[in-house]
């Protein structure tokens, strides 16, 4: 891998020190268990974000978006608000709607 994204992505994990100066690789032992986490080589954690609209259809409490941070997922609400003729009127202010995917 690019010796950038082994410093950037996975600095805990060994690597067996052949680095390569021309093409700017190493190689890195990756442990089996990273490939079971859910969010493989990230350092972040996606989330869920909570958006209210109007108007709102009946029956839908509001809109989810996952992300991994609260700008993100504000971009996409605007987004999805723009192509579907909404407003985003709620935005869980302080994140008390985000919840962490597993």
């Amino acid at each position: 891998m690019k010796y950038y994204e082994y410093k950037t992505r996975y600095p805990e994990c060994e690597n067996l020190g052949d680095y390569d100066k021309a093409e700017k690789t190493i190689t890195v032992i990756l442990p089996s268990e990273y490939a079971e986490r859910p969010n493989f080589g990230n350092s972040y954690q996606i989330t869920e974000f909570h958006f209210v609209y109007s108007p709102m259809e009946k029956g839908i409490a509001g809109i989810v978006f996952k992300a991994k941070n609260y700008k993100n997922a504000m971009r996409q609400a605007k987004k999805w608000a723009k192509e579907n003729g909404k407003t985003i009127t709620g935005d869980a202010p302080g994140y008390e709607f985000q919840r962490t995917i597993e």
